[in-house]
Order: structure tokens, then C-alpha cells, then sequence
């Protein structure tokens, strides 16, 4: 469990860096030029992790595996990909307009609150106020840290 605590943290380092490296790829290129070679990257990194996957299933967590057994098509599959599609083509543009700080201080507000909307909706999971308490204080915590001057 130790490790997998990290991986927030760098998950999250990596988006600023993403979203940074297309905003000056596009500055250059154009944004659809960054999208596509992100589109390249990501698709053959996908190819690689499934072929790996298939290859040693072993070596991989559970979560994973590659199963396709009673697979049926629904049309929200789709959502996740185009989430990521507006995530690559927002954040950089966001930022040429806005600059980093401001972008993500908005990226964290709005997890913040999509996730507490999501547990208590979706999982059935009434925050404690305890919950709110400390989203409260994020909330707090990244305005401050948003502000100029």
C-alpha cells in the first residue's frame, strides 16, 4: 500500500507536465499537431502494455488483466476516452490563456468536488463532515494559492 500512495502524487506532477510540454509544442506546431503525436504515443504505449499484459500476466496486478469474456458494447465505454481527448486538448490551450497556476488550481477544485459529488452519488457514500471539513480547507488552500501578487 505504501507505493501506490505515490502514485497521486505522480500522476498529478505528470498532467502539469503534460499539459506545460503540448502548450509549447503547440505554441510551435499548432495543438492539433501536439494532439496527434500524443495520439501516436499514447496508442502504441497502449499496444505495448497489452501485449505485455498477454505475454507475462503474471508479472501484472490483477486489475490489469486482459478479459473480454461476456464483453458487451455500452455506449458510456466511450466517455473515458473522450475525457482524456478533453483533457489533452483543454489544459494546454487553458494555459497559453490563463498560465499554469490558475489552470490546475481550477483542476484541483473541480476533482475535489466531481470526486466528494461522485462517492455521494454514484457509491452511496455520504461524506462525513469531517470529509467536508478538509475539502473545505483544500478548497481554501488552492484559492489562496491561485491569487496573484
Amino acid at each position: 500500500m505504501g507505493l501506490i500512495l505515490l502514485l497521486p502524487v505522480v500522476v498529478g506532477a505528470l498532467v502539469v507536465l503534460q499539459g506545460n510540454l503540448n502548450r509549447l509544442v503547440a505554441a510551435k506546431h499548432g495543438l492539433a499537431f501536439a494532439m496527434g503525436v500524443n495520439t501516436i504515443v499514447f496508442a502504441l504505449s497502449c499496444l505495448g502494455l497489452i501485449a505485455a499484459v498477454r505475454a507475462f500476466p503474471g508479472v501484472f496486478p490483477a486489475g490489469f488483466a486482459w478479459r473480454t469474456d461476456g464483453y458487451r458494447f455500452a455506449i458510456w465505454h466511450l466517455f473515458p476516452g473522450l475525457c482524456g481527448f478533453a483533457l489533452v486538448a483543454g489544459i494546454p490551450f487553458a494555459i497559453a490563456h490563463l498560465g499554469p497556476v490558475r489552470v490546475f488550481v481550477g483542476v484541483v477544485v473541480a476533482q475535489v468536488v466531481a470526486s466528494v459529488l461522485w462517492e455521494a452519488i454514484v457509491d452511496g457514500h455520504r461524506p462525513a463532515p469531517a470529509r467536508l471539513a478538509g475539502v473545505g480547507l483544500a478548497l481554501v488552500g488552492v484559492l489562496l494559492a491561485s491569487r496573484r501578487g
